[in-house]
């Protein structure tokens, strides 16, 4: 599934990710590990697959496609 097709800012609420107050997400490494795994979990559930240069993890890659995204929507809106 495409990660405009995904609900961003549902999968960013239930791994417990939320936007800081300078409107920035926090950095991937600063995350906690349960949040991680939360992350990891969903790319699981929505078929995510990370490109195949990509450098990282694979969660990694869907937290930089699924804030990039929310980015995209939250500047739509506005």
């Amino acid at each position: 599934m495409a990660i405009r097709n995904l609900n961003c800012w549902d999968i960013l609420t239930e791994a417990g990710v939320a936007l800081q107050a300078s409107g920035l997400w926090p950095d991937y490494h600063a995350l906690p590990s349960a949040t991680v795994e939360r992350l990891s979990a969903a790319a699981d559930r929505a078929g995510y697959r990370a490109p195949r240069n990509a450098n990282g993890s694979r969660a990694r890659c869907f937290y930089k496609a699924v804030c990039q995204e929310a980015d995209r929507r939250r500047k739509r809106l506005v």
